[in-house]
């Protein structure tokens, strides 16, 4: 093979090419050239360069359009350990192996980050007003319509948290009070994390809102799920929009 730095004669093609010398069969100068300007030339498609080990590979794809193996840019590491790529004027970080199509963070030609996968949760109340059990303050689940799940992290009214991470936990809810007291509260494991609280003794019939948020430390497997209980069982939760829970990856 040729050389840098080097006269070479066996390994020139056409006065500017080097090649490995190779006549016949898969020989260099159908995969890459250098000409006399010093530009580099990879031919094959797509050119793939890897290091002795295999371990990391750059590789170079004939579209500028698409999220395949043979589109745009790629930079892999240690294989299956995902792969940042570059097509259309956008970069990608994609999880999985080289040619995924799941794509973990987008950034765009302004900058715009995205995040596709990462997991959330967006969901109503069911189509049911929820009436307090009794008038001790028993607690019971809510149950929710889910209206995004990416990840498919909703079951039976319950969150189960992925990973480890930090949780963004939202809920809002409207209560028929009169005479007594409702609330809500959120519940990772079977610990209370969040508190949403009304009183309203005039004995007047109405409508109150309540609400609550707080960031949750969480492991993988945890559960996050949404209680309700009141006073008496004049005390209900509002059904449909006018309730709901919003839960989100955010580190």
């Amino acid at each position: 093979m040729g050389h840098v730095g080097k006269t070479v004669t066996q390994n020139v093609v056409s006065g500017s090419e080097i090649t490995d010398g190779t006549v016949t069969g898969d020989d260099l100068a159908s995969d890459i050239a250098i000409n006399t300007s010093g530009t580099i030339t990879a031919t094959a498609n797509p050119a793939i360069i890897v290091n002795n080990n295999s371990l990391a590979r750059v590789q170079l794809g004939n579209s500028t359009v698409g999220t395949g193996d043979s589109d745009g840019v790629q930079l892999q590491i240690s294989g299956a350990n995902g792969f940042v790529g570059s097509y259309d004027g956008t970069m990608n970080i994609f999880g999985g192996s080289s040619g995924t199509t799941a794509t973990g963070i987008t950034v765009d030609a302004n900058g715009r980050v995205t995040k596709p996968l990462q997991p959330r949760l967006n969901a109503i109340r069911g189509s049911s007003r929820l009436v307090a059990v009794d008038g001790s303050g028993t607690e019971t689940i809510v149950p929710f319509v889910e209206q995004t799940d990416i990840g498919n992290n909703f079951a039976s009214n319950t969150f189960t948290c992925p990973i480890d991470g930090s949780y963004f936990v939202s809920f809002f809810g409207m209560v028929l009070n009169p005479d007594s007291y409702a609330f809500v509260t959120i519940k990772l494991n079977s610990t209370t994390v969040m508190f949403a609280y009304e009183d309203d003794n005039d004995g007047k019939a109405g409508a109150n809102n309540i609400a609550c948020n707080a960031i949750i430390v969480a492991s993988a497997n945890d559960t996050i799920k949404a209680f309700f209980g009141g006073g008496n069982v004049s005390s209900k939760l509002h059904e449909g929009n006018y309730g709901g829970i919003n839960i989100q990856l955010i580190a």
